[in-house]
């Protein structure tokens, strides 16, 4: 189970502004709570993933892994379990 810590570190990383391709690099902070396990399709950013955060595998881009982890309804993406027993 993450810490309180872990979730408030997200939100300040990716509570603001939009997913514009400048955040959807490699070195974007996102991908310090996710692991990528596979890339779907020769083009485009989806992903098979694990958050680290509730364990789940999930698949999806830079903007769904973004609404899972921060909670984020109606994406097309379940929300982290953590994210859940908060709210």
């Amino acid at each position: 189970m993450a810490s309180q810590g872990a979730s408030d570190n997200i939100d300040k990383a990716f509570g603001s502004g939009s997913a514009d391709s400048s955040t959807q690099t490699e070195d974007a902070p996102i991908w310090n709570y996710v692991t990528k396990l596979e890339k779907s399709g020769a083009k485009g950013g989806t992903w098979k993933f694990k958050c680290n955060i509730c364990n789940e595998y999930r698949q999806g881009s830079y903007p769904r892994i973004r609404a899972h982890l921060l909670g984020i309804k109606n994406q097309g993406i379940a929300i982290c379990k953590n994210k859940e027993s908060k709210g």
